[in-house]
């Protein structure tokens, strides 16, 4: 990408010219995590829960979510080879996270999971979430994954969008979890990988 691009952006557009100049000046990079990272994982998560959830999942959960627990809890996933957890970074800053392991259902032997995708609020709609999900089709593949799944709120309509762009569909398997004593609908998403072809 290179200047000329700047200067084709209309100059009343200050919003979209900026955030040109960001991505060329800090290219978004996907890298394995490390422990380093376990502190922005938890930031991130709790974050996006409380934009993203705010009236899906009740207040008093949300408000209640332990940076200190979760980073302890994703320390704990870092480093494992067949579950990889990978990180989106912008100048060195850990914008998202993105982690994959064996799919947990059963009729879906051989697959792998996305069991968390997430990006900060304020970097959403920047093409993290899209390089993340990139290396988490990517991995799966490699690995010989036949197909990747994962389990989203129903309610969650942003999310089922992002996935649905990047080539999943529903497949009728539905579930219920309960969350501070509420009960939310989650529905499966699932796409072939390469591997499958």
């Amino acid at each position: 990408m290179d200047a000329g691009l700047i200067r084709s952006v209309h100059p009343t557009n200050r919003v979209t010219r900026d955030f040109e100049i960001a991505t060329i000046m800090h290219p978004i990079a996907i890298r394995l995590s490390d422990p380093s990272d376990s502190l922005r994982i938890a930031e991130i998560q709790i974050a996006t829960w409380r934009s993203a959830y705010s009236g899906i999942v009740p207040d008093r959960f949300l408000s209640s979510m332990s940076v200190a627990a979760h980073e302890q809890s994703w320390r704990r996933h870092i480093g494992h080879p067949h579950s990889p957890l990978f990180v989106a970074t912008r100048a060195a800053e850990c914008i998202g996270f993105c982690h994959v392991t064996p799919a947990r259902d059963p009729d879906l032997e051989g697959g792998a999971e996305v069991v968390a995708i997430y990006v900060a609020p304020q970097c959403q709609r920047q093409g993290a979430g899209r390089l993340l999900m990139s290396s988490a089709l990517g991995f799966a593949a490699s690995s010989r994954y036949e197909s990747l799944s994962l389990w989203v709120l129903t309610l969650n309509r942003a999310g089922r969008s992002f996935y649905e762009r990047a080539g999943f569909t529903t497949d009728g398997h539905q579930k219920q979890i309960s969350i501070s004593g509420t009960v939310l609908d989650e529905v499966r998403y699932h796409r072939r990988t390469r591997a499958s072809t």
